[in-house]
């Protein structure tokens, strides 16, 4: 005999324009009423925004929600009440909701609620963009225990990836040739600063560079090719992201 239990659920919006109340939607934030316990799941990080330092602080938010959600021993709607009117600027919780667990699972209902409020719309497109690469990236090294920054300073200079945790490699920058583009001076003009950045700094770095795909334009080729001798003239270490949990070590 099937049993349901109750739920809250409360979305975490980023406001866009305060003035017109514009908002996208982040994340979902569920409580398990029976249970005592709270879970979040959020969307890309580089789907909410495309912005390198705004990436960082959204990441730096949701992380600090799911530590607070999650590891919290008795989550329930009163913290979900008190969560919502803690967030009043910038970032928002929507008013708690009721909804039903079937069979008491909050996973199931997590994602039903996440398809239906938070997953992006990609519009069928499968480009593995620079963002969807930092996007997997950052969540590897973290399934893998490692305790990274997105899109944070090292005093002037700003990195995809800061290793806070022991590693073979201080930083990371993060390419991808296997878009659409038509135009990739942007992705040397990266390159080039963050060869200045870890040389001022003192830093070991290394590249995790999505290469060009069977369908890209054969300027993505060649600027794929440029970025690698310059990198391997000033001896950084560069690999695919397929090849990350072996060249870092984490498996």
């Amino acid at each position: 005999m099937s049993t349901a239990s109750k739920g809250y659920f409360s979305i975490l919006q980023s406001r866009k324009d305060a003035l017109r109340g514009e908002t996208r939607n982040v994340a979902v934030v569920l409580v398990d009423v029976q249970q005592e316990t709270g879970m979040v799941k959020a969307a890309p990080i580089s789907q909410i925004s495309p912005r390198l330092g705004d990436q960082g602080l959204l990441d730096q938010i949701v992380q600090g929600l799911s530590k607070h959600v999650e590891q919290e021993s008795g989550f329930t709607l009163q913290s979900l009440n008190d969560l919502n009117k803690s967030l009043t600027s910038s970032l928002i919780l929507t008013d708690p909701k009721p909804a039903v667990l079937p069979n008491g699972d909050a996973d199931k209902l997590m994602t039903a609620l996440y398809k239906a409020f938070v997953r992006p719309d990609t519009g069928g497109s499968s480009a593995l963009s620079r963002g969807r690469v930092l996007d997997k990236v950052v969540e590897t090294l973290r399934k893998y225990g490692k305790k990274v920054q997105r899109g944070a300073y090292i005093k002037d200079y700003i990195f995809d990836v800061v290793m806070e945790s022991a590693s073979k490699f201080d930083v990371l920058q993060v390419l991808s040739f296997a878009t659409p583009s038509k135009n990739w001076i942007p992705s040397e003009h990266q390159t080039g600063y963050f060869l200045h950045a870890i040389e001022k700094l003192n830093k070991g770095g290394a590249a995790i560079i999505q290469p060009p795909g069977q369908k890209s334009d054969q300027k993505a080729f060649e600027s794929h090719d440029r970025v690698i001798r310059l990198l391997k003239k000033s001896k950084v270490d560069t690999f695919a992201a397929i090849d990350l949990v072996h060249c870092l070590g984490l498996a």
